[in-house]
């Protein structure tokens, strides 16, 4: 929890990526890990420990998934009701100075 909360305060800075693509690539993150299946190479495990194993190993804990994996409609949506990590996600302030040019 501690490394995804990390990665996603990096995902605005590293990435350049828009709030809403945060919200995706994290929720894809989330499934994917739910579902015990490595979010970069797709290898499915029986048990979480074997897979956070696996992506330490392997170093795919560090990687992020190609773009157009995660970058799908389906993905605005959690995996987890109330997901904390979602609130620290933040906008920039492009974003917001858009957002509030409309309003």
């Amino acid at each position: 929890r501690v490394l995804l909360r990390s990665r996603a305060l990096q995902l605005k800075s590293d990435l350049d990526l828009k709030f809403y693509q945060q919200v995706k690539l994290v929720n894809y993150i989330r499934r994917e890990i739910h579902m015990c299946r490595c979010h970069f190479c797709q290898e499915k495990f029986h048990f979480k420990a074997e897979l956070v194993t696996h992506m330490e190993e392997t170093k795919h804990i560090t990687l992020l998934p190609d773009r157009h994996a995660w970058d799908q409609p389906q993905y605005y949506f959690p995996t987890y009701e109330n997901d904390t990590l979602l609130c620290t996600l933040t906008e920039s302030d492009g974003e917001l100075i858009a957002e509030i040019g409309r309003a």
